[in-house]
């Protein structure tokens, strides 16, 4: 899994790292099965990680929320879909990071028009 201040390794250090990741993992696998308390554990975690991501991306505010919002969406759409439980992590920094670029490819169209009103 990816550090994401340092962009390689586990995520966090050594074995503490990999505790996390088994128990992010483990409560994937408690979310397929429907269980929302396991879900609301993963969100609790990450949500400022997935925030970090997305202004890390040069995102405002508001658009680093739409896009947190919608790693999150695509989460819960994708549930049954993620290999291996214990990625999530990097599957979700993935997911927002490409909603990121996502989002600041459009706002630069957005921007680009305007200046051309």
């Amino acid at each position: 899994m990816t550090n994401v201040a340092t962009g390689t390794g586990q995520a966090g250090s050594g074995s503490a790292g990999a505790d996390r990741s088994a128990r992010l993992g483990a409560c994937l696998v408690r979310a397929r099965d429907g269980d929302t308390v396991a879900l609301g554990e993963i969100v609790r975690e990450l949500n400022p990680l997935l925030w970090h991501v997305a202004r890390g991306a040069g995102l405002t505010a508001e658009e680093s929320a739409d896009v947190v919002q919608t790693s999150w969406l695509e989460l819960v759409r994708r549930l049954h879909e993620i290999r291996s439980p214990q990625a999530l992590t990097s599957w979700l920094v993935t997911a927002t990071r490409r909603e990121a670029w996502r989002m600041r490819k459009l706002a630069r169209r957005q921007e680009i028009g305007r200046a051309h009103v």
